[in-house]
């Protein structure tokens, strides 16, 4: 009898550290999705490069750059679940803007790169949209991955417009320099001294070979 009833008292104590066991697992999980579904604010501290006045003008015809520039400051100031909600959208402009290189200075390989990476960002969040597990950390993260790349984009760009205004500016200062060169007036001076004494010489030695002839 004694030895049923010390059997009975732990069954009923292991089933009762089987349920406590259980909840903790419940209680742990039911507090993780809890953390991973809060709504965090995320205010990005990046400062996001501007275009100089040059490149405005350059891009402003360009519709697809014109539309990501537009989308974009929605990232800067956020939350969580936004950057999620706006990311397809994200990744249809990054896309159009990878595929329409309108302006021929830019279709080069160092700029394609950047934009490819842009895309590539823009994709991984959307992807990031559908996995229940996702937690706030990685999309804080990746929302900053999306304004690093844009400002890298605008980096790019500032630096082919300037490369290309710095280009004419050296040939404008080439020309004018060699229209003011003195040395090269004082050549083309000695030059035409030259041929005139020349032509004088040829003229006196021609003279006197005519007097005989006559």
């Amino acid at each position: 009898m004694r030895f049923h009833f010390l059997f009975l008292i732990t069954v009923l104590l292991l089933i009762s550290s089987c349920k406590k066991e259980k909840n903790a697992i419940n209680l742990k999980v039911e507090t993780q999705n809890t953390e991973e579904q809060v709504e965090v604010q995320i205010n990005s501290k990046i400062k996001v490069t501007s275009l100089s006045s040059e490149a405005k003008k350059t891009v402003e015809t360009w519709t697809e750059y014109q539309n990501i520039a537009d989308f974009i400051p929605q990232y800067y100031k956020t939350t969580t679940k936004e950057s999620l909600f706006n990311s397809q959208r994200l990744a249809e402009l990054t896309q159009q803007l990878k595929d329409t290189i309108r302006i021929e200075k830019f279709d080069i390989p160092s700029f394609r790169i950047r934009l490819n990476v842009l895309n590539t960002i823009a994709l991984r969040l959307a992807d990031m949209d559908s996995i229940p597990s996702i937690t706030n950390k990685e999309i804080i993260q990746e929302n900053t991955n999306i304004t690093n790349a844009f400002s890298a984009v605008n980096d790019k760009i500032n630096f082919i417009i300037n490369k290309e205004q710095l280009e004419l500016d050296l040939k404008e200062f080439d020309i004018i320099f060699e229209s003011k060169d003195p040395s090269k007036e004082i050549e083309n001076k000695s030059l035409k001294s030259f041929k005139k004494n020349n032509v004088k010489r040829v003229k006196k030695r021609i003279q006197p070979l005519k007097k005989k002839l006559n």
